[in-house]
């Protein structure tokens, strides 16, 4: 997801990615993974995504950008779910 630069801090990011997770929610979806741009960190945290790791991200097939991989936990795991995740 990338809003142009004539439009940033006017919400349209918040907007949208809150819209993503209440289908992510509808569709049973537990948690959400994302490709971030190095520029976009700071939003996905203030978001409530956290970084799992570090990686490269593929754009316009021969252009390689260094980005972040994060998570945001939609909805709590019980105790047993927990547990499972662990081993899997």
């Amino acid at each position: 997801m990338f809003v142009h630069p004539d439009f940033v801090r006017q919400g349209i990011g918040r907007r949208l990615l809150t819209e993503i997770e209440s289908v992510a929610i509808e569709k049973g979806y537990k948690t959400l993974n994302v490709m971030s741009s190095l520029s976009a960190v700071k939003f996905y945290q203030a978001n409530g995504y956290e970084l799992t790791y570090q990686s490269s991200i593929g754009l316009w097939i021969e252009n390689w950008s260094l980005g972040m991989d994060m998570r945001k936990q939609l909805i709590s795991f019980t105790e047993m779910e927990k547990w499972t995740r662990r081993i899997t």
